[in-house]
């Protein structure tokens, strides 16, 4: 199966009205035929499955692979909170690594 990098990137708002490639998230993680994280796919894989916060001017962090049985960020709901810190939208984009 072939992991795809999915990087979100800072989307315009009032500090950053053309957005920002320097601020954002990249997963390393499978992808379904519609896109989506595939669930089965990242169990199989989840040793390979990685997060990295790059934001400008500060270290990046990075987390992964994920605990046996957990996954590597919390579920959907939580999910706006931790890609956007600071309140600005992130805007996914889609690679192969």
């Amino acid at each position: 199966m072939a992991l795809s990098i999915i990087r979100l990137e800072l989307a315009r708002d009032t500090d950053f009205p053309e957005g920002s490639s320097l601020h954002g998230y990249e997963f390393v993680a499978p992808l379904d035929g519609e896109g989506r994280i595939d669930a089965d796919g990242w169990r199989a894989h989840r040793k390979r499955c990685r997060v990295r916060r790059f934001w400008e001017g500060e270290p990046d962090e990075r987390r992964g692979p994920a605990p046996e049985g957990r996954p590597l960020v919390p579920g959907p709901r939580a999910l706006p909170s931790i890609l956007s810190p600071r309140g600005q939208p992130l805007t996914p984009t889609f690679s192969t690594p």
